[in-house]
């Protein structure tokens, strides 16, 4: 079997970041970094800290697929590879119930989506009840990060720091064309997207659960 990919990476490497792998995937500081997914602690709720999860979130259910019980699941990162393998899912239901579901096929679908065919979905009526639940692997199944890489869902419900001091928290990691983007939530109120590029981002301290911001440049 193929190694597994990052769910969602930015790389920090002294220029633009960059994001590759599956849908949420390691970022690197001051360049780029959801698997946005989504969440750990230092964000409002205490939660534990995301690197604690043993499972990461690649996408959600929209709908059925076909009329054999199969399932379209919208990838967080469109680029995402992680699940093409994937022998085994966890599903997280809009009602918070929880299963794992053996996977019988997955196949690549357009508008960064993937197939799944899943055991215990042989209908439509089936799949439909699926609809909405997340899809998650384990941590373990994902590609290492390297020297200065994060999983964008570590970024996540990090504290966002500028001189010093905070101003908001990290909602989730938008991967643009251009370069990857904190979508941060301030303190003040309103949203702020801020490059993960070096010229606006310092550092990222995930046991500190903190991104320091090197320049807000016009973006305030």
């Amino acid at each position: 079997m193929a190694p597994r990919r990052p769910a969602l990476r930015a790389h920090r490497t002294g220029q633009a970041p960059r994001a590759v792998g599956p849908a949420r995937a390691p970022v690197r500081p001051g360049a780029g970094a959801r698997e946005v997914a989504l969440p750990p602690g230092g964000e409002p709720g205490a939660r534990a800290p995301r690197g604690a999860e043993d499972h990461v979130e690649l996408g959600r259910v929209s709908r059925p697929h076909g009329t054999r019980g199969a399932v379209r699941v919208q990838l967080h990162n469109p680029a995402s590879e992680a699940l093409a393998d994937a022998r085994t899912v966890r599903l997280v239901l809009p009602d918070g119930a929880s299963e794992e579901r053996r996977v019988r096929a997955s196949y690549p679908a357009s508008r960064g989506a993937v197939v799944l065919e899943l055991a215990g979905s042989d209908t439509v009526e089936s799949a439909e009840l699926l609809r909405g639940a997340a899809v998650s692997l384990p941590r373990t199944e994902l590609a290492p990060t390297a020297e200065g890489e994060f999983y964008a869902c570590d970024l996540e419900g990090c504290r966002v720091l500028f001189a010093g001091e905070p101003i908001g928290t990290v909602v989730r990691v938008a991967f643009y064309p251009s370069c990857e983007v904190l979508i941060i939530a301030r303190s003040a109120g309103g949203e702020l997207e801020v490059p993960l590029l070096d010229g606006f981002v310092a550092g990222v301290d995930l046991g500190a659960r903190t991104v320091e911001l090197r320049s807000l440049g016009d973006l305030a």
